[in-house]
């Protein structure tokens, strides 16, 4: 990944997501050889400022590019639950758990470095409800 990736990342994880977006937008703008890491970051952001379908716009783009990718997995289960698609929620969640079937949120959480800890505390509970433990 990109180290300016990885700062807007920062960025987003610390509120500054209208920042983050314009970075990040630039970055697709610019790069031609886009991997999923810049759709999967802007649809994280779009999650966090509550715009859910423009995060799964976004994440649906980065699941092409990388179909596998937990990460991605991961959010799409819990756009889907913040959107009230339980199906797809669950689905996204049953996929997920086949590549990580270990997964644990609550021990995961607790290595997310969001400031905020309400948008911790909403990813969490979407993920809850997309069937996760």
């Amino acid at each position: 990944m990109e180290s300016r990736l990885i700062f807007y990342a920062g960025i987003a994880i610390s509120g500054r997501l209208d920042e983050a977006i314009g970075h990040i937008k630039q970055g697709i703008r610019l790069n031609p050889l886009l991997d999923y890491y810049y759709f999967a970051h802007l649809g994280r952001c779009y999650r966090m400022k509550g715009q859910y379908e423009d995060a799964l716009s976004e994440i649906k783009k980065a699941l092409q590019v990388s179909p596998d990718e937990q990460a991605i997995l991961l959010n799409m289960a819990s756009i889907y639950a913040l959107l009230d698609r339980q199906d797809e929620a669950d689905a996204a969640a049953k996929k997920f758990l086949e590549i990580n079937p270990n997964y644990s949120v609550e021990r995961a959480s607790k290595a997310w470095p969001y400031k905020n800890q309400a948008d911790l505390k909403l990813f969490v509970d979407a993920l809850c409800k997309a069937g996760l433990k």
